[in-house]
């Protein structure tokens, strides 16, 4: 588990991550991690991101990682064909849903017997391809224990500019949900 939370300990787990949505948190509140002093000097932040959560492309790419999600796979590989406004964008997106997979695993260890998980998350969609987060990460959830309550769809959102003539006549809009998650149920 880790030094701070023992595993099955916590009731209740409710977050947000960032999202595979290529901002750079870490340039984004770059004024905030000063002020706030979680960074003193340029090579702080610089490690920071490289080690933030792979939502973005200024990490460190170079993590080899196994598929353990089919339908993550899939989308993968039907990425492969698209043209994108980043050749690392597949990268990227492997990583963020390896590191999440790992959120996720963590969580279901910190969580008492009949604990709850709650988890924020947007959509994405690169190529014209939506990568349904809620559904992969739910997948994911259920495929190492953890029952799926539900998942809510909060509101629904348009693409990116540069990727919305690809998705309008499709329908395919993105959503934000909440994937509500139960350890033993």
């Amino acid at each position: 588990m880790g030094k701070y939370i023992s595993p099955n300990s916590v009731e209740g787990i409710i977050f947000s991550p960032p999202y595979a949505n290529c901002f750079d948190y870490t340039e984004i509140y770059k004024l905030e991690l000063w002020f706030g002093k979680f960074v003193s000097e340029y090579s702080e932040l610089k490690k920071l991101r490289k080690n933030s959560l792979h939502s973005h492309l200024n990490g460190d790419l170079s993590r080899k990682v196994q598929s353990k999600s089919a339908t993550l796979a899939e989308l993968l590989t039907r990425l492969k064909e698209k043209e994108l406004w980043d050749k690392k964008i597949p990268k990227m997106l492997q990583l963020y849903y390896d590191d999440m997979f790992q959120v996720v695993e963590e969580c279901y260890k910190a969580l008492d017997e009949k604990g709850f998980c709650c988890i924020v998350v947007g959509n994405s969609a690169y190529g014209g391809i939506v990568f349904a987060a809620d559904l992969i990460l739910a997948e994911y959830a259920h495929q190492i224990g953890f029952t799926v309550d539900k998942i809510e769809v909060d509101r629904y959102i348009i693409t990116s500019s540069q990727q919305y003539e690809i998705t309008k006549e499709t329908g395919k809009y993105l959503r934000e949900s909440v994937v509500c998650l139960i350890k033993n149920k």
